[in-house]
Order: C-alpha cells, then sequence, then structure tokens
C-alpha cells in the first residue's frame, strides 16, 4: 500500500487538512497528431454573414473578420476540415464540414496573418516593364503574442490558449482603403511554408481583398481605393479590382460602384461631357478665387462631391465636403496622385504636396463641374455592396 502522508495546517481556529499521494502519477498523455495539412484557406465574415470567396468591400462601419480553414489529410487518406467557432456553424454544409480543432488532442497549431500592400508610387502602364511592386507585413492577432516567424521555422510555433486556438481569427481594421491578406500556418516541425499548397507541416494560403469605403456617395465610394498605387494610365481590370488607379480613373470607377456605368474610363478632361461647369476661372497658391477675368471671386459655394478640374495639368479631385469662400474653410480634397504614389485625402490641394503658399500672383485655372448621374451617386444613401471579383495579385 503506498504510503501516506498528512499535512496539517491552523488558519485561527480552523483546520485544514490536505493529503498527498507518494505515488508516481502517469505522464500527461502526448497529443496525436490528426494528419498533415492538405490546404489552408481563408474565409471572412461581414457582421456575422459569410461573405464572397475571394474579397469582400464593406463600410467602415461593418465588422469583418478573416477566420482560418484548415484541410487536413489523416493517414486513412480521407479529409478533415478545421476552423474557429464561429466560421464551424458556418460552414456545417458541403461535402467536408468544418469542425473545431481541439488542441489537447491533436497538438498545436501555429498561425500568422500577413497584410499585402502594394508599395505606394507613381506607376506608368505606358513604360515597357511596369510591374507594381508588393511588400508583405506581419500582423500580431490579441490572441497571439508578438513572435518572429522565424522561431516558428526553427520548430517553435506558438501554443494555443484554448480550443479555437490562437490566431485562428483576424479583425480587419475598420480604416478605408484595401488591402489585401494572406495565412500561413505550421504544424508540427521543420519546414512550415509552401508556395501554393499544402505539405506536411505548413501551407500558405492565397490573398484576401479586403475593401471599405468611408461613405456610400462618391467621395465615400473613392475612398476604397485608398491604400492603392497611383497607376497612370489604368486599366480598367485594375481599376474594378482594386489594383491602383490614376485621377480620372479613381472618379470612374468610384461611379461604376454607385451603378453609374455609362460613363466610359476616360481622361480628364473627357469627364465635362457628363457634367455641367458650375465654376470656371483660377485659384492662387494662397487660396484666392478669380474669374475668367481674373477679377478676385467674393461668393462661391459647391456641395461635396463636386469635380475640381485643372485643365492645364489634365488632373480632377474630388471635394470631400461643402465649400463655401466666405467661411474660409479650406477646400478639402481626394484623389489620385503622382506626387503621393496613390490615393489620399488632404484639407487643401497645395497644403497636400508641401507646396509653400505664395503671395497669390500664381494662379492655376480650375473648373468645378457638378457629375450628370443618378442622385443616388451625389447623396449618402446606404445600399448592400455589390460583390467583387477575385484579386489580381
Amino acid at each position: 500500500m503506498p504510503a501516506l502522508r498528512a499535512v496539517v495546517a491552523r488558519v485561527g481556529v480552523a483546520c485544514v487538512v490536505s493529503v498527498s499521494c507518494a505515488c508516481s502519477s502517469p505522464p500527461p498523455r502526448e497529443p496525436t497528431p490528426v494528419g498533415t495539412l492538405a490546404d489552408l484557406a481563408v474565409v471572412a465574415t461581414v457582421d456575422g454573414h459569410l461573405a464572397p470567396p475571394d474579397a469582400v468591400v464593406a463600410g467602415t462601419g461593418s465588422h469583418i473578420q478573416l477566420h482560418a480553414v484548415v484541410t487536413v489529410t489523416q493517414p486513412d487518406g480521407r479529409r478533415r476540415r478545421f476552423a474557429d467557432d464561429q466560421a464551424v456553424s458556418l460552414l456545417r454544409t458541403g461535402p467536408t464540414p468544418a469542425e473545431g480543432w481541439d488542441p489537447e488532442r491533436s497538438g498545436a497549431i501555429a498561425f500568422e496573418w500577413v497584410a499585402v500592400q502594394a508599395a505606394l508610387h507613381s506607376y506608368d502602364n505606358t513604360k515597357p516593364g511596369h510591374q507594381i511592386t508588393y511588400l508583405e507585413r506581419e500582423i500580431d492577432t490579441p490572441a497571439q503574442p508578438p513572435r518572429s516567424w522565424l522561431d516558428t521555422l526553427l520548430g517553435h510555433p506558438r501554443q494555443p490558449t484554448d480550443r479555437a486556438a490562437a490566431g485562428w481569427t483576424l479583425d480587419v481594421p475598420r480604416a478605408a482603403g484595401t488591402t489585401r491578406y494572406r495565412l500561413r500556418a505550421a504544424y508540427g516541425s521543420g519546414l512550415t511554408q509552401a508556395p501554393a499548397h499544402g505539405s506536411a507541416t505548413g501551407a500558405s494560403s492565397r490573398v484576401y481583398r479586403v475593401t471599405r469605403h468611408d461613405g456610400d456617395d462618391l467621395a465615400g465610394w473613392m475612398t476604397a481605393w485608398e491604400q492603392l498605387p497611383y497607376v497612370y494610365g489604368s486599366m480598367p481590370d485594375q481599376v474594378e479590382e482594386f489594383v491602383g488607379a490614376d485621377c480620372a480613373d479613381l472618379v470612374v470607377g468610384a461611379c461604376h460602384r454607385l451603378g453609374s456605368r455609362d460613363i466610359p474610363y476616360t481622361y480628364t478632361q473627357a469627364l465635362l461631357q457628363w457634367g455641367d461647369v458650375v465654376f470656371d476661372g483660377y485659384v492662387s497658391y494662397g487660396g484666392a478665387w478669380f474669374d475668367r477675368q481674373k477679377r478676385p471671386v467674393q461668393r462661391l459655394h459647391v456641395p461635396r462631391n463636386t469635380l475640381i478640374i485643372w485643365p492645364t495639368g489634365g488632373h480632377v479631385a474630388v471635394l470631400t465636403r461643402d465649400f463655401d469662400l466666405e467661411a474660409g474653410a479650406p477646400l478639402g480634397v481626394i484623389q489620385a496622385h503622382p506626387n503621393v504614389g496613390g490615393i489620399a485625402v488632404g484639407d487643401t490641394y497645395y497644403q497636400m504636396f508641401r507646396k509653400k503658399p505664395d503671395p497669390g500672383w500664381k494662379l492655376d485655372a480650375v473648373q468645378l463641374v457638378r457629375l450628370r448621374v443618378p442622385g443616388s451617386a451625389l447623396s449618402r444613401t446606404h445600399s448592400p455592396p455589390p460583390a467583387l471579383p477575385a484579386p489580381l495579385y
């Protein structure tokens, strides 16, 4: 019979007795590998609802989450899919319904989410060899402390803390613009990445595009192209699939998202065919306005979503707020411009490019234009976002 030892402790008048056994306890059971990684996918939810398979578009107020879905091949050749609890509830149908992962039984899986974005630069489609450069940035999730992916490569994966292992889900930031995401996973030790498909220990997913827009009018939809590069001579598919845009195509792309597809992709001055000029004159670097005879203008009021065109430079931007010259408010615009290498929102056109305001003698010719598009394109209505096509990258 094993020996017993009693330990007595007194606190006040209470007596607490604990009994320990001198016999050795069995060692903890080692997790049994459930199989080898066969595939890794990303699914998205918008406010709890399943999103399209390759990309999602939503307003900045929506809650977007990306979920890891792991497919494992068992020793007997059967395949099983695993995901976090929310994704499991949405992926119960199909030939391979998803199930929850139990790290105590099957061991730990290490995840790493990566943001994929184009380097902000002025790209030119008219030049031979044009190619957009993409950069990858590792993301640390709240459930997963910062850790180098190299640690996982060396066989030291992060240890999950519960059944929904750390890193299975990523909350997408609510900032406007477009970002692509990639997911990597490691299971076991050894090599932890595969370029396109699963391996015994690791896998890497395709990119998943997330696009957010800050508003449902023209200027609001233009924010969906934030964080993308300026592409001179952009092609329609580059704009529609959120790869990049030049100034005129950015305006047309936003109109298309609003349903106004009668406006084709074109150059800046051609936009006048679909608009009405409400002001034709000059503006100084110091913010003074003049008519065509270069006489000072004292009163000028134009609403948000008005186009501002610089005929000499062939550039166009869109007002992000109502402009009242008498009130002295700065001219807020959103635009794609090579000087910033992308799509940007600024208080004034000139401050954005760090030009020093001169005394006012230098003037730029400008035209303010109201597009003739359906009323919904210039109002702030809320409508369900359309599904987006698969990404080019």
